[in-house]
C-alpha cells in the first residue's frame, strides 16, 4: 500500500511539474542559445505540422531544451556528432525502444519527433516513479525511521531540479537505477564484491558501446 502511495505522488509530482512547464512556456519568452542545434529533415517539418503533433508539442517542447536536444538526436540517429559522445547511450536507447514498442502507435497522428520526445517524458515517468519508492525503501531500511522515510521521498519528489527529471535528461533514470542497488546491498540481496564487479564492467561496457544505438 505504501509503495502505491509513493508510486502516485511520485506520478501527481511529475504531471504537476509538466503543468507548470507548459503554462511557462507559453507565458515566458525563449531564450536562445548558440548551443547544439542539429539540422531537421525536410520530411519530418512537414509531418510536425499534423494537428496531433502540434498540440503534442505545444504541451512539451518546453522540455526540449539544452541537453535534452542532444538526447533526442540520440534517440533518433545515434551518435553522428562527436559533441554527442559526452552522452551515454542508456537512456536514448530505452527511450528509442519506447518509441518503437508501446508507443508506436502514436506515429499514426504524430511525427517521429513529438514520438520521441513523448517516449522520454514516459521512461523519466516510470524511472521517477521507481526511484521515489526506492528511496523510500532504502531511507527505511538504513535509518529504520518512517516518517523519516517519507520526508526523503516527499522531499525528492518537490526537489528544486524536479525539471531536469521530468525532461529528457538522464538524471531519473541514474536515480532510479542507483537506489536501486544502494537498496539491493542494503537488503543483502546482493554482496557488495559483485556489486562494485557489476559496475565497473557496466562502466566499461557503456564506455564501449556508445555506438551501437540503431537509426529510426
Amino acid at each position: 500500500m505504501m509503495k502505491l502511495t509513493f508510486v502516485l505522488l511520485a506520478l501527481l509530482s511529475r504531471f504537476s511539474l509538466l503543468i507548470i512547464q507548459f503554462l511557462a512556456n507559453v507565458v515566458l519568452p525563449d531564450h536562445i542559445p548558440d548551443v547544439f542545434n542539429p539540422p531537421q529533415d525536410n520530411d519530418q517539418i512537414i509531418a510536425c505540422q499534423s494537428i496531433g503533433s502540434r498540440l503534442t508539442l505545444l504541451f512539451i517542447s518546453g522540455l526540449n531544451r539544452w541537453d535534452a536536444i542532444y538526447f533526442k538526436h540520440l534517440m533518433k540517429y545515434g551518435y553522428t556528432y562527436e559533441n554527442s559522445l559526452a552522452f551515454f547511450p542508456l537512456f536514448p536507447a530505452l527511450s528509442w525502444l519506447m518509441s518503437r514498442t508501446l508507443l508506436y502507435p502514436f506515429q499514426c497522428f504524430m511525427c517521429y519527433d513529438a514520438v520521441l520526445l513523448c517516449s522520454a517524458t514516459v521512461v523519466n515517468l516510470i524511472a521517477f516513479a521507481i526511484a521515489t519508492v526506492q528511496l523510500y525503501q532504502l531511507t527505511y531500511n538504513v535509518l529504520q525511521h518512517e516518517d523519516l522515510a517519507i520526508r526523503s521521498s516527499l522531499l525528492f519528489c518537490i526537489n528544486p531540479a524536479s525539471i531536469f527529471m521530468v525532461a529528457p535528461y538522464t538524471e531519473s533514470l541514474f536515480a532510479c537505477l542507483t537506489f536501486s542497488a544502494m537498496n539491493a546491498i542494503q537488503q543483502k540481496k546482493i554482496s557488495e564484491r559483485l556489486y562494485d564487479y557489476s559496475t565497473v564492467l557496466l562502466n566499461k561496457i557503456k564506455w564501449c558501446c556508445v555506438n551501437w544505438i540503431p537509426c529510426s
